[in-house]
């Protein structure tokens, strides 16, 4: 390790036999202790190489707005960037990998994982905000004879340093960087995180990089394998996948609760806040309106109405896949709109006019029937205009009155009274469908909740 470094103040993040791991301002940087082979997409002594002592994450510039800097680094070129870089740090230059970002070295993410002897550490930033991508969108850059030449400006990246901590063959190695892609990919997918260039569901951003380090022990037998059938690959799936979703959570504030929303699941085919809340300003009275906007939060982020949403936006994916023909999408996407109605409805009282109109004709059927308007009286009970209950039949036999469904009274029992022999009727009239107070039970359960 040079003097210059670490610098006074920085902060070690790890420590390990093999390797240690410090944060110092802009700068996250990977001390190999011991020699490893090192796998990485770094400008000057990218590949594989056996010869690195550092790995450095770098914060090359802001996450927004930070044109000057962004025009020093494409002025100077990455080669020329990357000396400048580790002389900040006093690091030598041809024994050191470099990667930036945009992303703040603060909200850094470690996340590691075990099985027997076998470990491995993960250290992500990552930012998806402008720059998340799906493999086969439109690309940001073209280089030419003459350079480099933007199409559009890609802010946003997922840098990843992994360190396995037992050796691997070359392959293994070469495998474990398909692992950890894959990991990152299974990370955005389950945050379902939307491309910038298409109405996909992104699988990184255009500028992802990666430092993949695994020590070179003579005494020890390299690994032959880092795919997801194996434990080392599986270990290093979890580390980098939570690595990745940790980093998302400090850097753009993505976590699984906070993608339930209506348009973090739709926002990719076009809706947006704004324009749904421009349009339902327009379909609805201005009571209404009024109501729903004071609960927009809670209608939006209704778990119910979020899994109506999700459900419309993989149904709208299957189609784009050929999946469901073109032809039955409509009718598959107004269920699903049916749904997410649904879901609302019982959010918001104000827009439940059936509920309204169901409760106003109980009230009026209870009050004709108080009134002596005709309407039946409830059995077992005198009418308040002075009419005697409605007789029942009598039975044939027995010439006791009849019950309901044509099964008889015990003897002694009259209609209505406590005293009949089964408990169905009990039953019917404590869940409010049959005797005394029936239409009062009917207008409860039409009620609204408040």
């Amino acid at each position: 390790m040079t003097a210059a470094f670490p610098p006074p103040g920085a902060e070690v993040l790890c420590r390990r036999r093999s390797f240690a791991v410090h944060r110092a301002g802009r700068h996250l940087v990977a001390e190999l202790l011991a020699p490893h082979r090192v796998l990485s997409n770094s400008a000057h002594v990218g590949g594989q190489r056996d010869d690195l002592r550092f790995l450095v994450n770098h914060q090359s510039c802001e996450a927004q707005g930070d044109r000057e800097r962004h025009g020093l680094i494409a002025a100077a070129g990455p080669v020329a960037w990357h000396h400048r870089v580790c002389g900040e740090l006093g690091l030598p230059v041809d024994e050191t990998a470099v990667m930036g970002t945009a992303a703040d070295m603060a909200y850094a993410a470690h996340r590691s994982a075990a099985f027997d002897d076998l470990r491995v550490d993960a250290f992500t930033t990552a930012g998806v905000a402008g720059n998340a991508a799906r493999a086969g969108d439109p690309s940001a850059w073209t280089e030419a004879g003459e350079g480099w030449r933007r199409v559009s400006p890609p802010p946003g990246t997922i840098n990843t340093i992994l360190l396995i901590g037992c050796p691997v063959t070359p392959a293994a190695q070469t495998r474990a960087a398909v692992t950890m892609t894959e990991a990152k990919s299974a990370a955005l997918a389950d945050l379902a995180v939307p491309s910038r260039y298409s109405a996909a569901i992104a699988t990184g951003t255009g500028t992802d990089q990666l430092c993949l380090a695994a020590p070179l022990d003579p005494e020890r037998r390299p690994r032959d394998s880092a795919s997801p059938h194996v434990k080392l690959g599986e270990i290093i799936g979890v580390a980098v996948k939570e690595s990745v979703r940790e980093a998302l959570r400090w850097q753009n504030g993505l976590e699984a609760s906070a993608t339930r929303s209506v348009f973090h699941a739709l926002g990719r085919f076009g809706l947006t806040e704004a324009r749904a809340v421009e349009r339902l300003a327009e379909l609805l009275p201005a009571p209404r309106w009024e109501l729903l906007d004071r609960n927009r939060k809670a209608v939006f982020f209704e778990p119910g109405v979020g899994a109506a949403a999700h459900a419309l936006a993989a149904v709208l994916d299957r189609v784009a896949c050929g999946t469901i023909p073109e032809g039955l999408s409509h009718e598959a996407l107004r269920c699903q709109a049916a749904r997410g109605a649904r879901r609302v409805r019982p959010r918001c009282p104000a827009l439940r006019p059936a509920a309204a109109r169901r409760r106003a004709r109980a009230e009026r059927r209870l009050e004709r029937s108080r009134a002596g308007r005709g309407c039946p009286v409830p059995s077992g009970g005198a009418d308040p205009a002075g009419r005697p209950p409605r007789q029942r039949r009598l039975d044939r036999r027995s010439g006791r009155p009849r019950r309901r469904f044509g099964r008889r009274l015990p003897a002694g029992a009259s209609d209505g009274s406590a005293g009949c022999g089964s408990g169905r009727r009990r039953r019917r009239r404590a869940a409010g469908l049959g005797g005394p107070g029936r239409l009062e039970s009917v207008v409860e359960r039409c009620r609204l909740p408040q």
